[in-house]
């Protein structure tokens, strides 16, 4: 066994991790003032275009993010992002999975975002 193939593959295994927990960790934060109310006037309405409506501050910090892990963009899918919001936002969760089509606009939302960020998806 090749130790510095080893080595190489448990530091990228590493920076995975972390890069989607910084991800992580900057949407949960975005996401720190939006009520339930909010979010189920924008499922009613399918309004999806919260790239415009985040201030500009977290549009360029999300930006430098984006550069920094454009390789692990494929990580950030719909079932992930359900799971942190299920365990940092739970109250957000709980309109997104029980309002009709609530999960169907988040994915909306989310490949809006991410398209935003790297490009086409």
């Amino acid at each position: 066994m090749n130790i510095k193939k080893t080595a190489k593959r448990i530091a990228i295994a590493i920076l995975e991790e972390f890069a989607v927990d910084a991800v992580r960790g900057f949407m949960m934060e975005m996401l720190s003032n939006v009520t339930p109310e909010h979010v189920k006037e924008a499922i009613e309405n399918w309004y999806t275009d919260l790239w415009s409506a985040t201030p500009s501050f977290y549009r360029s910090r999300a930006k430098i993010l984006a550069r920094k892990f454009r390789r692990f963009k494929d990580r950030i899918t719909l079932n992930l992002v359900l799971v942190w919001l299920r365990v940092d936002h739970p109250h957000l969760y709980r309109v997104i999975v029980t309002t009709p089509r609530g999960v169907e606009w988040l994915n909306e939302c989310l490949e809006k975002v991410k398209r935003e960020l790297w490009g086409e998806n």
